[in-house]
């Protein structure tokens, strides 16, 4: 494969490459920004050899510009041209972009070669519900509906995109139950599961952090009890508890590796899809996410800051309530209560539960 393309500047703007080579004919597909003000401002974005970038940014640098610079005639062009974009962004994680691309894939499969001007409720609609009779999930749909919006946003704000804002369509998502779990059972996991799968549910129940972001905890990331771990959009630094810590560091010292290496000495996938086989095997029939959901649960309902909480697990508050967020019936209980709703009064008798027949007189 050639080598990368390093970026270039041609005066206030500025190239770089986003992905590529393209198999069909090796070219780049590029990003050209102009910075002002300390936003990127797009200028054109496109697939092109380097003389072929660098002629189309003299040609905007004097005022022309081609007319398929930044032209997206049907979906696919445009799912195309916003996954470029997306793909140069530097805070977003691997996976993310990744999702990403594979819904955008999903959707131009089936409503692709539709027009962008000719796009209607109706358009939308038969996305939805082609999808739901090939057997995908409501959930599904209904995040490859938030992809294609995202890019028709970013259409229209990049002007690629004249046509009004994109159709709503409703996609009925039935409620998600999932499997309650409580500290005293996450322990009993833990102490059911050994080697490198025992320390990733510990850290995971230790921490409250995702599954993939233990699974790619390197040695340099580990400073006595602290841990710097990569999430979805950030990087946060989070203690442990003494105990995990101790633990994490009995590991490392009986597991001498390279610091840019794993702290579980598998690559991030490999370590995630130990532990679900590990727990499987060991007869335990909730997720690692359960576990996750388990120590969320507990840090919000210790009553700590939500910004605290947030910072700790690496979502927002909204997202903790929304996705996380169960309250137990112990504390449901707890929360009726904590206040009384009929205080006892000197000579008055409670309601009883009783009602008298009326007498009836003859």
């Amino acid at each position: 494969m050639p080598a990368r393309p390093s970026p270039r500047a041609h005066g206030d703007l500025r190239l770089r490459v986003a992905r590529g080579p393209r198999a069909a004919d090796g070219r780049w597909y590029w990003r050209c920004l102009r910075y002002t003000e300390g936003r990127e401002e797009p200028v054109w974005v496109g697939w092109a050899t380097i003389a072929e970038a660098d002629e189309r940014t003299a040609g905007a640098i004097r005022g022309v510009t081609e007319p398929s610079a930044l032209q997206a005639r049907t979906v696919r062009d445009l799912l195309q041209l916003w996954h470029g974009s997306i793909e140069a962004r530097g805070d977003l994680a691997p996976a993310t972009v990744a999702g990403y691309g594979a819904a955008a894939v999903r959707v131009r499969d089936v409503v692709g070669p539709s027009l962008v001007d000719a796009v209607d409720r109706l358009t939308v609609e038969r996305y939805r519900d082609t999808r739901l009779r090939l057997g995908s999930t409501p959930r599904t749909v209904q995040k490859d509906l938030t992809i294609l919006g995202l890019a028709w946003r970013w259409g229209r704000e990049v002007g690629i995109v004249t046509a009004a804002e994109l159709p709503r369509v409703r996609v009925h998502l039935d409620e998600v139950t999932h499997t309650r779990v409580k500290l005293t059972e996450a322990a009993e996991a833990i102490a059911a599961l050994t080697g490198a799968s025992r320390l990733h549910l510990l850290l995971v129940v230790a921490s409250g952090c995702r599954v993939s972001e233990i699974g790619h905890l390197r040695r340099r990331d580990v400073e006595g009890r602290w841990i710097t771990v990569t999430g979805k959009r950030r990087t946060r630094r989070i203690p442990l508890p003494l105990d995990a810590a101790a633990e994490l560091a009995a590991w490392m010292e009986a597991h001498p590796g390279a610091e840019d290496g794993t702290v579980l000495g598998y690559r991030g996938a490999s370590a995630r899809e130990m532990l679900f086989r590990r727990m499987k095997e060991a007869g335990i029939t909730w997720t690692p996410r359960d576990a996750r959901r388990a120590r969320t649960n507990a840090i919000y309902a210790s009553g700590v800051d939500p910004g605290i909480a947030g910072a700790l697990l690496g979502h927002s508050p909204e997202v903790a309530l929304r996705h996380y967020r169960r309250a137990a019936e112990e504390e449901l209980l707890e929360a009726v209560d904590r206040e009384p709703v009929a205080p006892k009064v000197a000579g008055v008798r409670p309601v009883s539960g009783r009602r008298r027949a009326p007498r009836v007189r003859r």
